[in-house]
């Protein structure tokens, strides 16, 4: 397409001089040139490849288009989130946020909980928390819980960067994660599409800057992108009168949120400087953000806000006695800022910590207000449409899913009468995110289009929603683009996205383009990206805001309840609630495709809730975090928990109500034996079992003395877990579900974060495997022979055993703990045994899982060798006698972890046989735990 296109081009302009590339800019083109038709065809592509062939060959400058698609990040380096994207699209207010605070700033576990807080501040004033972080090589504008307390723990590990614009493109390269300065935020705030962003203070000139030539990035960030800053200015240990000056000579204007103009020093209200201007109320601010957004100034605005309190001044004291200390010892230079940095944490004693919080949250409020200003003033001036042109393509957003695209016949029922918000039913398209093309005139620049359409005047859109506008257009004379040309650049745009109507001449409607020779043309073949918001109840934020209001309605009602949860250090399980089907043949093993007699019951199961029962009727009440669905099922459900709990109901304040979904329900079809045959489930409500859940209850898993999990969760879930456990040291016990469920977590980041997992065979060859892929390390002949042997058709213990140790061989260096049930034969331990373990007949078990979660993370220090030893059941287990083994393990788990927590000096054999005596209750019973369960039980294995 490239060289037919050059061919082409080449035919047809042969009459056209060459400009000459080293004074042409994109500004000076002039229309019907070869420079500006080719540059026309590159942009229809969005392809760098293309300008750059053309640049090459000396016809095209591609400098100069500071909105162009080129321009913007691709999708391998950005990634917006949904909730922001969504927001955006909707016209709702957003509000940036950096994370060098998180990984830089601040010390653990407060900037964790600062962070929490801040973005919880912006929501009450009714904005979306946008904040901005380095993943994994990609800038992320929206992180999730999960993803900041990677940041953090990334931070305490001193593995994360403090990104600046100066270090983005080398942390992007290496696939760094970091936290980004104000000058990074700023860059992908503006590439987002948000107005505003919060942060504690902005950088400035240091002291001696003129000698030193120390200024901060921050000041040139603003001066060349178009976002609004919200701080408390800057600390007066920079030289705020030059940094003033700076800002001046680069032409950001400084707005102080208050009574008077005194510009604002950090922990001082007043610096002694006075800002460029004043403002009394968000919506002054916001008047002034949009006229410099109308204007198209292309930069910054520093919004300083004093801080509210007098929590300031004991640390602005001690700025001014460092500042004079610094004097009087001839401090100087580039060691100036060290100096008084030092001597403020030591004459502040830690008040300097309190300040920042209290000066972060008041920014955080003011700059959520002024956006929400900011936010109902672009909607009055864009007719009310409720959305608003999105400036990145909607595959940088989300790059896995392609927009839908209009039909042809749709696309030209379109037009401005059509009012905004309409439901698309007639074609057969959802309101929402759509693809069209459209011949239309360029939109407004003011909008964050990406278009640059030579300076003509822009066609009303009437009421209809606000576009995004990707590709562009071309001009020229009829004697200069011929009808074949028309059709070589209608070929660059796929016909299910054309609409070949002209906006001013030389078009029929529906057809091609005819031409009469000296008329002007402008042919807009412009395809066009946008994204209608649904009615105020559309499924995207409304079934988000229900479910707030629910989680709300829940803490509110179970108030005491979590009060409660919190008044002592408690274990912790977190997995699924399900309701069971059991279906057991009456006659005969279950034969495929056929009707097969069945015996069938229902009873409740899930193995995150089978331990949690499994330790409650063991008298070792932990927290459960799980959540439930709607109807019937879901109060049984409940009130089955209810019933062993007796006054210990806090337990449950946990438990998610998501009544969007239906309960977690489980088929299980087993044979006579017991053993399962198949299973059928519905699992999606697991899925609420998300990390901004699962952060409410952070304190309770940092101060858990043992966290359970399994496999049912989602992979961020998982990752939340792990990371947040693994800061606070807390042991993490993995209980998995199934085969394929078993290797999700190594989907995740913080999977050698693991402390014990307590597999089957067939769940353990799943993460053996899993483990080899994520650490692409060689894998013996052995060993893959031990991953591929089917596990069920193992039928002697010492073959199992041996399968066992060489799957160990992979695994015990990334996690120090097996346990892995097999059936009948019993339960394999294999674990990593330091110099100071004196074996399982003395060491506790306790202290042993303790010690390994001080180790996790790949720091582990010392020489270990590997211990493996076979428990098996106490006594045997007729066939006739077994009526269920779903709940084997599961009792097995709760019953150890009770019985640990119980008494800390049980050795690891005790906890083994005291495991295998409570499973073993399970196996006559239809429940998945026997009601009957209790640690006496156990212990005298009756």
């Amino acid at each position: 397409m490239i060289a037919r296109t050059w061919t082409m081009l080449q035919k047809h302009l042969r009459a056209v001089p060459k400009p000459d590339i080293s004074t042409a800019t994109a500004r000076s083109v002039q229309k019907g040139s070869r420079a500006h038709i080719l540059s026309r065809v590159a942009r229809i592509r969005g392809g760098l490849k293309l300008r750059r062939d053309f640049a090459v060959k000396g016809f095209l400058d591609i400098g100069g288009h500071s909105r162009s698609i080129a321009s913007q990040p691709s999708t391998s380096v950005l990634r917006v989130s949904e909730e922001v994207r969504d927001a955006l699209a909707a016209g709702k207010p957003v509000v940036a946020l950096e994370t060098a605070i998180v990984t830089h700033g601040m010390p653990e576990p407060h900037n964790i909980d600062v962070a929490h807080m801040v973005e919880g501040r912006i929501r009450e004033n009714g904005a979306v928390p946008a904040t901005v972080g380095l993943m994994d090589g990609k800038v992320v504008v929206g992180l999730t819980p999960q993803e900041l307390r990677l940041l953090a723990s990334a931070s305490q590990e001193r593995t994360a960067r403090k990104v600046s614009r100066r270090d983005l493109a080398a942390a992007i390269a290496e696939k760094a994660v970091g936290g980004t300065t104000v000058s990074t935020t700023m860059m992908a705030a503006h590439w987002a599409g948000i107005d505003v962003f919060v942060t504690g203070g902005i950088g400035g000139v240091h002291r001696d800057g003129e000698n030193s030539l120390d200024v901060s990035a921050d000041l040139t960030e603003l001066g060349r992108t178009p976002v609004a800053v919200v701080c408390a200015g800057c600390k007066s240990i920079l030289d705020i009168g030059r940094t003033l000056e700076y800002l001046e000579t680069q032409g950001v204007p400084t707005i102080t949120f208050g009574e008077d103009k005194n510009f604002p020093a950090f922990f001082a209200p007043d610096s002694g400087f006075e800002a460029s201007h004043r403002v009394a109320s968000a919506e002054a601010c916001a008047r002034i953000i949009l006229a410099s957004q109308q204007l198209q100034l292309q930069s910054g605005l520093v919004v300083g806000v004093p801080i509210p309190s007098d929590e300031g001044k004991a640390v602005e004291a001690a700025i001014q006695q460092a500042l004079e200390e610094a004097r009087a010892e001839n401090v100087a230079g580039r060691n100036v800022t060290p100096f008084v940095l030092r001597r403020v944490n030591e004459l502040s004693a830690g008040k300097s910590l309190a300040a920042n919080v209290e000066l972060i949250k008041n920014n955080a409020s003011v700059g959520s207000r002024i956006a929400a200003e900011l936010s109902r003033l672009q909607g009055v001036g864009h007719g009310g449409g409720g959305g608003r042109s999105l400036p990145w393509p909607k595959s940088v957003s989300d790059p896995e899913k392609p927009a839908a695209r209009l039909p042809a016949s749709s696309a030209s029922s379109l037009s401005s009468s059509r009012p905004s918000g309409s439901a698309a039913a007639s074609d057969g398209v959802p309101a929402g995110d759509r693809r069209a093309s459209f011949a239309c005139p360029p939109p407004p620049n003011h909008l964050g289009s990406r278009f640059d359409g030579g300076g003509e005047e822009p066609m009303t859109q009437g009421n209809s929603p606000p576009m995004e506008y990707v590709n562009a257009v071309t001009h020229g004379t009829a004697s200069s683009i011929d009808n074949d040309i028309t059709a070589e650049f209608e070929n660059l745009v796929p016909r299910d996205y054309r609409h070949a109507d002209a906006c001013d001449g030389g078009g029929g409607g529906g057809g091609r383009p005819t031409f009469t020779p000296g008329q002007t043309v402008r042919r807009y073949h412009t395809t066009v990206a946008w994204r209608r918001p649904g009615p105020a109840g559309s499924p995207s934020s409304s079934a988000q805001e229900a479910q707030r209001a629910i989680d709300e309605d829940h803490f509110a009602e179970r108030k005491d309840d979590f009060l409660h949860s919190t008044s002592a250090p408690r274990p912790v399980v977190v997995g699924a609630a399900v309701v069971d089907v059991i279906a057991r043949p009456t006659d005969a093993d279950i034969k495929l495709r056929m009707t097969n007699n069945c015996q069938v019951s229902t009873g409740f199961g899930g193995v995150g809730r089978n331990v949690f029962e499994a330790m409650s009727r063991c008298s070792q009440h932990p927290l459960f975090i799980s959540a439930v669905g709607a109807g019937d099922s879901r109060a049984s459900l409940l009130q089955h928990m209810d019933s062993f709990l007796g006054d210990e109901k806090w337990c449950t304040v946990g438990v998610r109500p998501c009544p969007q979904h239906s309960t977690a329900t489980y088929m299980a079809v087993l044979q006579r034996n017991g053993d399962l045959f198949t299973g059928i489930g519905n699992f999606d409500v697991v899925e609420c079992i998300s990390p901004d859940w699962l952060s409410r209850f952070d304190q309770h898993l940092r101060a858990a003395p043992v966290v359970v999990m399994d496999s049912n969760l989602t992979s961020e879930a998982i990752e939340h877990i792990l990371a947040t456990c693994s800061r606070a040291k807390t042991p993490v016990w993995f209980e998995p579900t199934c085969p394929s469920k078993a290797a999700k977590i190594y989907s995740t980041s913080a999977w050698r974060r693991l402390t014990v997992a307590s597999p089957n065979l067939a769940e353990l060859q799943s993460m053996a495997r899993a483990c080899c892929e994520r650490t692409s390390e060689p894998v013996a002949r052995e060993t893959q022979t031990a991953m591929d042997t089917d596990a069920s058709a193992l039928k002697s213990p010492v073959e199992k055993n041996s399968i066992c140790v060489e799957l160990g061989k992979v695994l015990l260096p990334h996690h120090p703990c097996l346990l892995v049930t097999l059936d009948k034969d019993g339960v394999l331990l294999m674990r990593r045994q330091y110099g100071s373990d004196g074996g399982d007949q003395v060491t506790t078990l306790k202290s042993c899982l303790d010690g390994y979660a001080q180790r996790s993370g790949g720091d582990e220090t010392g020489a270990w060798q590997v211990s493996c030893h076979l428990y098996n059941l106490p006594t045997p287990v007729s066939a006739d006698s077994i009526v269920s083994v779903s709940g084997a393990g599961d009792s097995f788990v709760g019953a150890v972890v009770a019985a640990i927590l119980d008494d800390a000096e049980l050795t690891i054999s005790e906890s083994m046989e005291l495991g295998l005596r409570a499973a073993r209750t399970s196996l006559p019973v239809s429940e998945a735990i026997n009601p009957k369960l209790s640690l006496e039980l156990a212990k005298c294995g009756r």
